[in-house]
Order: structure tokens, then C-alpha cells, then sequence
């Protein structure tokens, strides 16, 4: 396979059989067993009701607005989908005597019965409303 000039090279010949002894030794590897997969204890089922529990509590993610409306709940603020009335394709809310909608997670409000709307924050929405 190989022209000889080459196979006469020390460097080859020790590279070649340092290629050969670990193609040897991989091949003894088979005959050695392979480690037992490691062992799983299953919970105890006072654990496994507790976990249950605990899933069961917790609120999936709530976007925004659905925030937004808990806060307002907390609050006793009013939190009011206006029907039929829409901004830059949100839907717009009533919250006390101001309309608001959620874009992302701004909220942007109107004091002038909708003409123009401006972003604010969550908690001085909520104070300038209970004011």
C-alpha cells in the first residue's frame, strides 16, 4: 500500500505502530463490562402529592395586561375592556376614568378621552387612578 521509502522511515514505522496498539487496545475494551446505568429512586408519593400541589398553585405566565387587570383587582380599581374600541390593533381598557392599552410591556394611557395616548408605568398608572 505503502512505497517502501516511506515504510523505511523511523518516524512512520513508530507512528504505524502506535496506530496499531491503540486499534489493539480498543479492541480489548469490548470484553470489558460496561459500568451499570446508575439507579433512579422514585419519590415517595407524599412527595409526588406535594410537588402535584405545588404545580397546581402556581399561575401560568400572564402577559401583561392580564397583570395589569390583577393589580387593578388588588387595588379595587376598575379594569374595563371597552367594547368595539381599539388602538394600533390592542384592545383598549377603561381603568378608572382614564383608557389605557398594553403594547408589548408599556402601558400607554389617554386623559383626554382617547386623542392621544403616552406610555407610563404600571404603579403610577395605578396611584394617579386611586388619587
Amino acid at each position: 500500500m505503502f512505497p517502501e521509502e516511506v515504510l523505511k522511515e523511523p518516524a512512520v514505522r513508530d507512528a504505524f505502530r502506535k496506530a496499531l496498539d491503540m486499534m489493539n487496545r480498543s479492541t480489548d475494551i469490548d470484553s470489558i463490562e460496561p459500568p451499570p446505568p446508575p439507579s433512579f429512586s422514585l419519590p415517595e408519593p407524599k412527595e409526588t402529592s406535594k410537588i402535584t400541589e405545588i404545580l397546581a398553585t402556581t399561575n401560568p405566565l400572564k402577559s401583561f395586561s392580564e397583570l395589569l387587570e390583577t393589580r387593578c383587582i388588588e387595588r379595587g380599581i376598575t379594569f374595563v375592556p371597552i367594547p368595539g374600541k381599539s388602538r394600533e390593533g390592542r384592545p383598549l381598557y377603561k381603568i378608572g376614568e382614564l383608557q389605557c392599552y398594553v403594547i408589548r410591556n408599556v402601558i400607554m394611557y389617554s386623559d383626554d378621552g382617547g386623542r392621544s395616548f403616552g406610555p407610563i408605568g404600571m404603579d403610577r398608572l395605578l396611584n394617579m387612578v386611586e388619587d
